[in-house]
């Protein structure tokens, strides 16, 4: 009788302690831009021939409205040459170092920047990455408090594999496979049976 009481003691204190509500991670995603829209995908496959390239820049934070973000912008391997850096928000800087002010509380996810690159083509595999700006230590957004959240960064792999070749890879040619969705996976077998 006395450990029944102890276990329902235990168990109605871990109610009454509050737990903390769970912390979501900030991201700032490149994804190429393909027929005027931003396409979810980790790598671009660089199209043929010479021409305009173009990176939207994009925000993610689920839980809290945010009112702008400060972040760098870097390149390796690629032999694009960087264009225009724009935004439809207050922008100030380059793409060294850029604050993007929303000039008021906004949802996310949110475009927060274009990047517009001029490609002579057959660029070798290499990166675009979102890093932090210059003599900081993070990438920053800013909360509706003015408070500030760190940001992850993140990359485009531009002409990568999927693969991974024989004799290791070049982390930043490598882009991982998405896992398939069984329900989905399920379906498209239907299709065969």
């Amino acid at each position: 009788m006395r450990t029944r009481l102890l276990v329902l003691l235990a168990a109605v204190v871990a109610l009454s302690v509050p737990t903390p509500f769970p912390v979501h991670a900030a991201d700032l995603h490149l994804h190429p831009i393909v027929n005027g829209s931003y396409v979810s995908e980790c790598n671009l496959v660089e199209p043929a021939g010479a021409g305009l390239r173009q990176v939207a820049v994009v925000l993610e934070f689920s839980g809290e409205n945010l009112l702008g973000v400060r972040f760098a912008i870097a390149q390796s391997s690629i032999n694009w040459q960087l264009l225009f850096l724009t935004s439809p928000f207050t922008m100030i800087g380059n793409y060294q170092d850029v604050s993007i002010s929303f000039g008021t509380c906004i949802p996310t996810p949110v475009v927060v920047a274009t990047i517009q690159y001029y490609s002579p083509g057959n660029s070798p595999c290499g990166t675009v990455r979102t890093s932090a700006a210059a003599l900081q230590a993070n990438i920053y957004a800013a909360r509706c408090d003015y408070s500030e959240i760190n940001v992850n960064g993140a990359q485009l792999t531009v002409n990568g594999v999927y693969d991974v070749p024989i004799g290791g890879y070049d982390p930043d040619c490598f882009c991982p496979v998405l896992p398939t969705n069984p329900s989905s996976w399920g379906k498209v077998k239907a299709l065969y049976r």
